[in-house]
């Protein structure tokens, strides 16, 4: 009989709801297949500091510091660690706290998995030469690296000494059941959702400039707000700026809306394209991070970024072709069920942390 295997995620966990913080919630309460325990070191802000975009509070940042490193070594000392696996924003002075987790997991000698969790190659050339070489240390210090997306990898690829493996997200197996509940793709286009953070890096500018163009469809925007609405000027009163909402309040909203639009300028793997494919909606999503390999053509529009003329033109093309909108609706569930569910991604992920070991333990 296998013995069990103790992986210690080094990860946030909610509050703020962000996209990491989401997915080690998700991972936290579903577990893992079997002979594998998860252990959990929580990295979330601390303080008034919601997100790590906001301005930091040293004394907070280093408190938080000391306070992951304690629980990092009380794991590694008592808890017979196997592998850690360590989630990493690539913010600058996350990347500073991570390094110090690699060299602290090295002195206890065990493997470590290294999750960039951030578009690598938008994030790390625009940082000074020490953070790109303290990013580098870390993934050539590791025992194997995921990422996100195809641009990440090829980064990694270039720029370390590691060859990543491409690691999607995942949706727990009951929001695909509880999606097919959805009414069936509507015969006109009378609703269309954003959900994300309401801020200019997501296109919010060119989702209002895009809605004066059609007066007869409610574009309705949910997520936190922290743009200033001066920036967007005057806006139709067909555009509902909704604010932050339950879980189950954007599952409805998605239970009854006709199209996604996501016109983000940067983004990992997003979680809110997952839930969107799931219920079968066509997207419309610019081509960034994973967004391209997620739908590709064939369920949703891929527009360039910053673009409301592209918008405006995918909207019309889906409005007039029901058909279209039918094949995108069937391709994105399906795309889900056979790649992004919890039960198939957890098994891929427990694989890795097995190969991990063997060739650490072979090394």
């Amino acid at each position: 009989m296998n013995s069990t295997k103790n992986i210690l995620l080094i990860s946030p966990l909610p509050p703020p709801a962000g996209g990491i913080a989401t997915w080690t919630k998700r991972l936290v309460e579903n577990g893992l297949p079997s002979n594998f325990e998860l252990k959990l070191v929580d990295t979330k802000v601390i303080g008034n500091r919601k997100v790590f975009t906001e301005k930091i509070s040293w004394f907070q940042e280093s408190k938080r510091s000391l306070k992951i490193f304690y629980n990092l070594i009380y794991n590694l000392l008592f808890s017979k660690v196997s592998i850690v696996h360590l989630n990493t924003s690539c913010a600058k002075f996350g990347l500073i706290r991570d390094f110090i987790c690699v060299l602290i997991i090295k002195l206890f000698k065990k493997p470590v998995v290294i999750h960039c969790r951030c578009n690598v190659n938008d994030l790390i050339p625009k940082y000074k030469k020490i953070y790109k070489k303290i990013f580098i240390e870390i993934l050539n210090n590791s025992s194997e690296v995921l990422v996100q997306n195809q641009p990440s990898f090829l980064y990694v690829k270039d720029n370390c000494y590691k060859n990543p493996i491409i690691f999607p997200n995942f949706i727990n197996d009951n929001l695909l059941f509880a999606s097919r509940t959805k009414k069936e793709i509507s015969a006109t286009i009378s609703s269309i959702l954003f959900v994300g953070a309401v801020s200019l890096q997501k296109g919010i500018k060119e989702i209002v400039e895009a809605a004066k163009v059609f007066p007869h469809i409610e574009f309705r925007i949910i997520g936190d707000i922290s743009i200033s609405f001066d920036d967007l000027g005057n806006y139709s009163n067909n555009v509902h700026f909704l604010g932050e909402l339950k879980y189950e309040e954007v599952i409805s909203e998605m239970n009854n809306t006709d199209l996604f639009l996501f016109p983000s300028y940067s983004e990992g793997f997003p979680n809110v394209i997952l839930e969107a494919m799931a219920f079968g909606l066509p997207i419309i999503a610019t081509n960034v991070g994973a967004i391209p390999d997620m739908i590709s053509n064939k369920g949703g529009i891929i527009i360039d970024k910053e673009n409301t003329i592209e918008i405006i033109e995918s909207i019309k093309k889906l409005e007039k072709n029901l058909m279209l909108r039918k094949s995108m609706s069937k391709y994105n569930r399906r795309k889900v069920e056979e790649n992004y569910l919890y039960s198939k991604v957890s098994l891929k992920l427990t694989e890795i942390y097995d190969n991990t070991l063997s060739d650490y333990n072979t090394q």
